[in-house]
């Protein structure tokens, strides 16, 4: 008798369970016939709505993270290494270092913001460290200060400003 019970209430669940994935269904259904009609009466505006979601599909598949990143500071440094120290273009140089010693303190945050990424430094790391420094929130930068720590864009697969310091590493501005 107990097993009927459980059988009987096992088929109980599994009825619920049928009958609410029926009604997604449906409702998922009359959703794409609803869109499908609604696109055959405006297509110009379903062409845009289509094209704005890919954009942001492909935006959100190809946001660049930090392994990227690092790997777009490494490409740099290796293409300024073959060129001459007379040669060199300062900010260039100069942006460079400045990233890899953030990177190397462990002061480098990558944010993905789903369809872009913002590449900043902290003011302290966080190593496993338990100094004062690093958990007393009186004595960090204030919120409003945070533009003197963002770095860099990322968007598409590309960082921004990183592309834009590095655009003429090779043309060393103080000779002209």
């Amino acid at each position: 008798m107990a097993t009927a019970r459980i059988t009987g209430r096992a088929r109980s669940v599994w009825d619920g369970v049928k009958t609410r994935v029926r009604s997604v269904a449906l409702d998922y259904r009359d959703v794409a016939v609803d869109i499908a009609d609604n696109s055959q009466k405006r297509p110009v505006r379903a062409v845009f709505l289509a094209t704005g979601l890919a954009s942001l599909l492909q935006a959100y598949r190809t946001r660049p993270d930090r392994q990227d990143y690092v790997d777009a500071l490494l490409n740099g440094a290796n293409e300024l290494a073959l060129v001459a120290e007379s040669s060199r273009n300062t900010s260039a140089v100069g942006a460079l270092l400045e990233r890899r010693v953030a990177v190397n303190t462990g002061k480098l945050r990558v944010t993905n913001l789903l369809f872009f990424s913002v590449v900043h430094s902290h003011p302290t790391h966080h190593d496993g460290c338990e100094l004062y420094s690093q958990q007393c929130k009186l004595i960090l930068p204030p919120l409003t200060m945070w533009q003197q720590h963002v770095l860099d864009f990322g968007l598409l697969g590309r960082w921004l400003v990183l592309e834009k310091r590095l655009e003429h590493y090779d043309v060393n501005e103080e000779d002209f």
